[in-house]
């Protein structure tokens, strides 16, 4: 149930929910889980960003929000017809403008300008959400301290579904642009909980205070590595003097395409993993198990 400030903010004001596309066999979840989503769906304009070229994708995005429009205050749609990159690994990212990071960045930045209210949601083709993500997330927006964004959990991916994989929201330490530690929550946390940064899941934020992260970071973007361009974005709003949150009450399912079907990664495969920068090395220690 919407908290009184939610509700009294909806009632003057529509909110954008962006939905974030590449992959064509994400299609049939990722607008399953919307159509279970308690959503105030008058009050929501649906952006729906294809970041492809590809006729399939395209098709099949566009069959499954000729049913749902009607339902919205307002549907945009966007093909970027890019084409992704390869996978890099945790080295010095110098080959970022041929990596997979590429078009996600750019898209990103083309997000940023196409919404035009005071605040959106996001969630990515790659996330399944439960029903209640976007009352707890906006609640949450609205009532905790100081709040500038707020994440559903989820967990990262692996080659297999029984490996242990840490959450994708993080305590960090960073020295400038260089980040040099990252310490995954605690999977059995419990409530919400106040963070560093997150990835680029489900969450919530001030459409403002997301613009305003990106400054200056196209001159060092390229040399994050592959885990750590979403944290150094989001980590610049706790910098603005923003609090960053995780929810634990809204667990995403992570899915992962292996030999052609999808495997959901969630709390049943986290576990408290870390990474740190070795500059003798020049390179990431990545999952290291974390005891407390």
């Amino acid at each position: 149930m919407l908290n009184e400030q939610a509700q009294a903010y909806l009632e003057k004001n529509y909110i954008t929910l962006v939905g974030t596309f590449s992959r064509l066999k994400m299609v049939d979840p990722w607008f399953d889980a919307l159509t279970d989503l308690d959503l105030p769906r008058d009050r929501v304009i649906l952006y729906i960003y294809n970041n492809t070229g590809e006729k399939d994708l395209d098709f099949a995005i566009k069959e499954r929000l000729r049913v749902i429009e009607s339902n919205y205050h307002s549907v945009k749609y966007h093909q970027s017809f890019r084409r992704g990159g390869s996978t890099i690994l945790g080295q010095d990212n110098n080959n970022f403008f041929k990596s997979k990071l590429m078009p996600i960045w750019e898209m990103w930045k083309d997000i940023k300008e196409e919404i035009d209210t005071e605040i959106f949601m996001l969630i990515e083709d790659d996330t399944r959400v439960p029903p209640h993500s976007f009352e707890y997330l906006i609640n949450d927006l609205f009532s905790l301290p100081s709040a500038g964004f707020v994440s559903g959990i989820e967990t990262g991916r692996v080659a297999y579904p029984y490996q242990k994989v840490g959450l994708g929201v993080h305590y960090l330490k960073r020295d400038g642009n260089k980040l040099i530690q990252t310490d995954n929550l605690d999977p059995d946390s419990e409530g919400v909980k106040e963070c560093d940064a997150t990835g680029h899941y489900c969450f919530m934020t001030y459409t403002h205070l997301y613009k305003q992260a990106f400054k200056d970071m196209d001159e060092w973007v390229h040399t994050l590595t592959f885990f750590g361009m979403d944290l150094m974005l989001i980590n610049h709003i706790q910098m603005l003097g923003y609090k960053i949150y995780a929810d634990f009450n809204v667990w995403c399912d992570h899915l992962h395409m292996m030999d052609g079907r999808l495997y959901p990664f969630n709390k049943k495969n986290a576990t408290k993993l870390g990474a740190i920068w070795i500059p003798e090395f020049k390179n990431y220690a990545i999952g290291i198990q974390i005891n407390d």
